[in-house]
């Protein structure tokens, strides 16, 4: 919960960017890049962390996410255009450690809670950014926009990473290799894996042409608003997640299917509307359903990932994924950023023809029974 306001850093980088002068495609080229040097980490820290405690992952992603602030902190002069290329590397780096959450979640929560446990999990950073996404937002959007305020922003968020660190070496339990589950060796079939791999493989291509820095784009293009408009709007959407958080506690375990297709309806209508170039109060609408639909399917899209991997491999499973997502990634943002520089309605329409496809694999992963019930026992 307490590290939901360090990642307003996602709105608050490419922000700086474009307030330096730099273009919405040299913004998305930038990111490609970093995705090209951080491929390689992504499936080398499965198979490490295979055999290493995974609370020391959690350590290490706030510890390199700290040096990428720290280096947004100290670009200027000459040096500016160097720190700023190595801050986005290092802290794309520091994304390749993400899959270990994912991992370390599947070890802590109790198999037959997944659900009730990961709406939780969701909850609560919803309310961390509902309540602290305005504040900062207006601070930095209205109050302070000068660089040398953002850079003493990015210098605080670096040293905030200090005291996450400890309360994780503190709390959280080591989770070596010793304490994990002892199952039979690790299977590939594409019942149990491909399919979820080709569903996830397309709805990330389709909500990657769409991300933090396309939407705050369009509201400066578009809607002619600003950091502190979109911080309000990620604030809006926090109150409703925290509503459909409530909700998923109440659907049938069994009813998994519904919801993730049902989002994945929600996501193509929302890219819909932004391809529309609707008004304000249409764009409110289409996100807050967005964000409604995306943490109603969060918990039982994630359990469908849990149940599908042995836990004992669950690290290097994450890390396959991860790094299936960083090859989408190589493409998809410079893709997203040349798309916008021609209109910025233009990935979110390309984000709807993706998110049909992916619909239509899903009615037909359901008719070939690909989709394992989320009530099932072991898939292994």
């Amino acid at each position: 919960m307490w590290v939901a306001p360090q990642l307003f850093v996602w709105y608050l980088f490419p922000e700086y960017l474009l307030r330096s002068g730099y273009s919405i495609l040299a913004v998305g080229t930038l990111y490609t890049l970093a995705e090209i040097f951080a491929l390689p980490a992504t499936y080398l820290v499965g198979r490490v962390f295979n055999r290493l405690p995974l609370r020391t992952g959690l350590i290490l992603v706030d510890a390199v996410e700290g040096v990428a602030y720290g280096l947004y902190a100290f670009a200027t002069g000459i040096r500016a255009k160097i720190f700023l290329v190595t801050g986005r590397v290092v802290e794309t780096l520091a994304s390749t450690l993400y899959p270990l959450y994912g991992a370390f979640e599947q070890h802590v929560y109790p198999r037959e809670a997944y659900e009730r446990a990961l709406a939780w999990h969701m909850a609560l950073p919803q309310l961390s950014m509902m309540l602290s996404y305005p504040v900062l937002g207006f601070c930095f959007g209205r109050l302070w926009t000068s660089p040398e305020h953002t850079r003493m922003a990015f210098l605080a968020f670096a040293l905030l990473s200090l005291p996450s660190m400890v309360y994780i070496r503190l709390t959280f339990p080591s989770l070596d290799v010793r304490s994990r589950l002892e199952q039979p060796a690790w299977r590939w079939t594409f019942r149990d894996f491909g399919f979820f791999l080709a569903v996830d493989g397309l709805l990330w291509t389709a909500l990657n042409l769409m991300p933090g820095m396309i939407l705050l784009y369009y509201v400066k293009e578009v809607l002619h608003g600003g950091l502190f408009e979109l911080s309000l709007l990620v604030s809006f959407a926090g109150g409703i997640s925290l509503l459909a958080s409530a909700a998923s506690l109440r659907i049938p375990t069994r009813r998994g299917f519904h919801v993730i297709a049902g989002t994945v309806g929600a996501y193509a209508g929302f890219a819909f509307f932004m391809a529309l170039t609707p008004s304000w109060g249409w764009v409110v609408l289409a996100y807050l359903v967005r964000a409604f639909a995306d943490t109603l399917a969060f918990p039982f899209y994630r359990a469908w990932l849990f149940r599908v991997v042995p836990p004992e491999r669950s690290p290097e499973f994450m890390a396959t994924r991860a790094t299936l997502q960083r090859l989408i990634g190589w493409g998809t943002p410079v893709l997203a950023g040349a798309l916008a520089q021609r209109s910025p309605a233009l990935p979110y329409g390309t984000s709807v023809m993706l998110l049909g496809l992916t619909g239509v694999l899903l009615w037909l992963g359901k008719r070939k029974r690909l989709f394992r019930d989320q009530s099932a026992p072991s898939i292994s």
